[in-house]
């Protein structure tokens, strides 16, 4: 029991510490996106885009596909073996990027009808509405890069390596980083080079995983030891794709109502005119640094501890490992809150308070922010 609680504490450790280099390289992004677009109509338009396929992050990488696949994948390795584990991984893999390719091409062609949704409030604009349409069309690719990185971060974490797929983001906002100096003084074309740069960002981020993953030896099955699979092992293998996608729905549909209720906020903003949707995604990116930091590493670090103990029948060691999550996600989340409600001023200024964005901008993301602030504790233990 002592050594997967202390599994659970240095994965922990090690995603922390990464994802506060990560979340440290966003807001520098975030400064070089407000000082570039400031917080008006060019960079609504790009963050609008930019809401769909950070939406299916959020439940394929970070949610419910990775948490379908973990502990089953977990427990055929100590059950079958890592070779079987193995061939299990490429099956659900293939199936995974087969599902993901047909949900790409729907978004490309009924994307019109999807942004008309998402953002209401500029139906009547027909230049903002096909620019947004446009961006969304290229920001969407980046969905099923980033589901299949997601993937590939579950066999580095349950190795006991956490850190290359937290390291992954630092990719996307370097590549959006260096977009910024590419952007046009031509209205049209003013944030199309942060929608190139987020697809980018996406191949690179699953070069470097396949670069890790075979430096490590993670991931040992050949081609040819795939294509000899024994009969009875593809229908064990069959079985437990079954499994995990019976587990995969209800995760997706569960997690897709939490994500669609947070798309309401970039709906009604839509609604209050232009500059709506970039004072609450700065204020977001704010109140995401302790949700971050404390929520995604402890989520990350915990859900391959928890598979492990599920897989030994360690019903103790379990319930020990999610009581340390609560202490350790309320030790950090309550301070943190109560440091965004008070002092949201000082933050503001010091981060985004430059070039475009101004004190009207500052004035209404410190707003934002506050209504934020309130609810960090439960989304750290709803993460947790």
């Amino acid at each position: 029991m002592k050594n997967e609680t202390s599994f659970f504490i240095k994965g922990f450790k090690h995603t922390a510490f990464i994802t506060l280099l990560s979340r440290i390289s966003g807001f520098i992004r975030d400064i070089f996106i407000a000082t570039f677009l400031g917080a008006g109509i060019f960079s609504d338009i790009f963050l609008i885009a930019f809401k769909l396929p950070n939406l299916f992050r959020r439940i394929t990488a970070e949610g419910a596909l990775t948490s379908a696949f973990l502990p089953i994948y977990t427990l055929l390795i100590q059950e079958k073996g890592k070779s079987f584990a193995n061939d299990f991984f490429i099956s659900f893999l293939i199936k995974a990027v087969f599902y993901l390719s047909l949900l790409l091409i729907l978004f490309e062609l009924f994307m019109p009808f999807v942004i008309y949704i998402l953002a209401p409030g500029f139906a009547n604009n027909d230049i903002v509405t096909t620019q947004i349409i446009l961006l969304s069309r290229i920001t969407i690719i980046f969905m099923p890069l980033i589901s299949v990185v997601a993937l590939l971060g579950v066999i580095t974490n349950v190795s006991g390596r956490f850190w290359p797929i937290a390291l992954t983001p630092i990719i996307l906002n370097g590549c959006l980083i260096i977009s910024c100096y590419f952007i046009s003084d031509i209205d049209y074309l003013r944030s199309l080079p942060l929608a190139i740069a987020s697809v980018l960002a996406g191949f690179l981020q699953l070069i470097f995983m396949i670069i890790i993953i075979k430096k490590f030896q993670i991931f040992r099955s050949k081609k040819d030891d795939y294509k000899n699979i024994s009969n009875a092992n593809k229908i064990d293998i069959k079985i437990y794709l079954k499994k995990t996608w019976i587990k995969f729905i209800p995760a997706a549909f569960g997690g897709g109502i939490l994500q669609i209720n947070i798309l309401v906020d970039t709906i009604l903003a839509s609604l209050l005119g232009f500059g709506s949707v970039s004072y609450l995604y700065f204020a977001d990116r704010i109140a995401q640094l302790p949700l971050g930091i404390i929520g995604i590493a402890l989520s990350t670090s915990l859900l391959a501890s928890l598979s492990k103990s599920i897989a030994s029948k360690n019903i103790k060691q379990f319930s020990n490992q999610l009581l340390t999550s609560f202490e350790i996600g309320l030790f950090f989340s309550i301070p943190a809150s109560f440091v965004l409600f008070f002092f949201p001023d000082i933050i503001i200024s010091i981060l985004f308070e430059r070039g475009e964005f101004g004190l009207k901008e500052k004035n209404a993301t410190i707003e934002a922010l506050k209504a934020y602030s309130v609810g960090i504790p439960a989304f750290i233990i709803l993460k947790s």
